[in-house]
C-alpha cells in the first residue's frame, strides 16, 4: 500500500463514510446494515470502526474492504478515484496516492482511464453533474443510450482532471489538459458533455459539448489534431453501429453526435456523424469498403447544405448512391427527438432528394454539373444528366457538351452555359 494511502486511512472513520450511503445500526463496538451489493432482507453487513473495514456475511455475497473499497463498489468508480474523493472529503487532497507513470504506457490507455472518470462523474447522482444529466434529459437521451455510447462529463472546474494525481505529462500529450504560460495545468474539456471517439478499437480522443452560455467559447470542442487524432478521419458512432452498417450495406451520415444518439433511439442504428467541413477521402474510402448507399441527413441551415453537398461529391467519386433528407431549419436531432413525431418513411418520401435534385435546387445548374463530373460510372452519370435535363429544361446533349468543356479544364474555366441555346421545352414547341 502507498505511504499516502496508509496515512489517508488513519484520518478516516469508516462508519462516518458509510453513514452517508446507508443507515447503520450500532451493535456493540460495530455497526450493521442491509448490504447494498445483493438483495438483503436482513442486515448482514457489518462495519468495524476498530479495524476500518466492512464485510457482508450474507449467503453468496461476501463483499468486504475498506472505506475506499466501499465507495468504489457502491458508486462503480475506479479505486484510485475513490481514494481521491476520500482525500478531498477530509480536506487533505495531497494524501491521495499519485498514479505512477508506468501505469499508462500510451495516450490510449490514459484516454480510457479518463473516460472512466468522466463517465462515472456523469452517472453519479450528485450536484456536480446535475446540469449535464438535465441537458441529456432535455434532449430525450436515455440513460441506456448514454451508457451504450459511453458518454461522460468533465466538471465545471479548471483543475478537476489535472488534480486526479495522474501522469500530467501524458494527460497533456493526450490533449486532456493544457499547460498555461505560468506553468499551471488546466482541464481542456471543462464543463462539457464528453463524447469518446474510437478508431480501430482505440480511444483516440474526445469531443466535448459545452454546458456554458458564453458566445466566446466554442459549442463543440475536439481533441487537437495529432498523429493519432485527425478530424478528417473522425466517424462518431462507427464503433457502436458498424455491425449494422455492414449488415445493411447502407449508412446514414449526419453532422452531430446528438443526431447519432437520437436516430439510434428511433431504430436507425446505422448512423455516423462527420464534420462536414473536415470530411475527406479517408472517411469516404471507409464507406466504400462497406456500403452501397448513403443517406445524408442535412442540417437545416446554409452550413449544413454546403456540408451535405461536399459529402455527396466524395460519395459520387466512389460510386456510392446518395440520398439526401433536408428539412429547412431542422437538424436530425430535432427531427428524431420526439418518438411520436418521428416517421422515417415520411422523411424519406416527403423531404428526400437525389444528389442532383438537391444540388440543383440549392446551387443551380452550373454548380451541379461541376459536382457530378466526378462520376466514375457512365451509366449513373447518364442517369444524373437525364434528371438534370428534366430539372433545368436544357437538352441532355447540351449538358453533356458543357460537362465535356469543364472536364477539359476544371480548374481554369467555368462552364460556359449559352443562355441563347433553346431549352428542351422550347425545342418541343417548334
Amino acid at each position: 500500500m502507498h505511504r499516502e494511502s496508509t496515512e489517508l486511512f488513519s484520518h478516516i472513520q469508516i462508519e462516518e463514510v458509510i453513514k452517508e450511503y446507508l443507515p447503520l445500526q450500532p451493535i456493540g463496538e460495530n455497526y450493521r446494515a442491509k448490504c447494498p451489493f445483493h438483495h438483503d432482507s436482513d442486515p448482514s453487513m457489518v462495519v468495524s470502526p476498530k479495524i476500518g473495514i466492512f464485510k457482508c456475511f450474507g449467503a453468496g455475497c461476501g463483499a468486504t474492504g475498506n472505506a475506499a473499497s466501499f465507495i468504489s463498489k457502491y458508486d462503480d468508480i475506479p479505486y484510485p478515484l475513490a481514494l481521491a474523493q476520500l482525500a478531498e472529503k477530509i480536506g487533505k487532497p495531497h494524501l491521495a496516492p499519485k498514479a505512477r507513470a508506468k501505469e499508462f504506457s500510451n495516450v490510449f490507455e490514459i484516454n480510457e482511464f479518463a473516460l472512466s472518470l468522466y463517465s462515472n462523474t456523469l452517472f453519479q447522482k450528485d450536484s456536480i453533474s446535475e446540469n449535464a444529466r438535465m441537458a441529456l434529459r432535455d434532449r430525450r437521451i436515455t440513460q441506456e443510450t448514454a451508457k451504450l455510447f459511453q458518454l461522460g462529463y468533465s466538471p465545471n472546474n479548471w483543475t478537476w482532471l489535472a488534480n486526479q494525481h495522474l501522469d500530467n505529462e501524458l494527460l497533456e500529450k493526450a490533449n486532456l489538459i493544457v499547460k498555461t504560460d505560468a506553468g499551471h495545468y488546466r482541464d481542456f474539456f471543462k464543463n462539457r458533455i464528453i463524447f469518446p471517439i474510437f478508431f480501430q478499437k482505440k480511444l483516440i480522443g474526445f469531443t466535448g459539448r459545452t454546458l456554458g452560455v458564453s458566445d466566446k467559447i466554442p459549442k463543440y470542442l475536439n481533441s487537437r489534431d495529432t498523429d493519432w487524432f485527425k478530424k478528417s478521419k473522425l466517424l462518431y458512432g462507427w464503433a457502436q453501429n458498424v455491425q449494422e452498417i455492414r449488415r445493411q450495406r447502407e449508412i446514414v451520415i449526419t453532422e452531430g453526435q446528438f443526431d447519432v444518439l437520437q436516430l439510434h433511439q428511433r431504430g436507425i442504428q446505422n448512423a455516423v456523424a462527420v464534420s462536414g467541413s473536415y470530411f475527406g477521402p479517408d472517411q469516404a474510402n471507409m464507406f466504400k469498403k462497406y456500403v452501397k448507399k448513403a443517406t445524408i441527413m442535412s442540417d437545416g441551415d446554409k452550413a449544413g447544405i454546403d456540408a451535405t453537398i461536399r459529402v455527396g461529391e466524395f460519395l459520387i467519386e466512389r460510386n456510392i448512391d446518395s440520398h439526401i433528407i433536408h428539412v429547412e431549419g431542422k437538424d436530425p436531432d430535432d427531427l428524431a427527438r420526439y418518438k411520436h413525431r418521428f416517421n422515417w418513411d415520411k422523411l424519406n418520401n416527403k423531404y428526400g432528394y437525389s444528389f442532383v435534385e438537391f444540388c440543383h435546387e440549392q446551387k443551380g445548374l452550373e454548380s451541379t454539373l461541376k459536382r457530378i463530373s466526378g462520376h466514375r460510372n457512365k451509366l449513373k452519370l447518364s442517369q444524373d444528366l437525364r434528371r438534370l435535363s428534366e430539372l433545368s429544361g436544357y437538352d441532355e446533349k447540351h449538358l453533356e457538351h458543357w460537362l465535356t468543356q469543364y472536364k477539359k479544364a476544371p480548374f481554369t474555366e467555368d462552364i460556359k452555359i449559352d443562355n441563347t441555346q433553346l431549352k428542351l421545352e422550347d425545342e418541343l414547341m417548334l
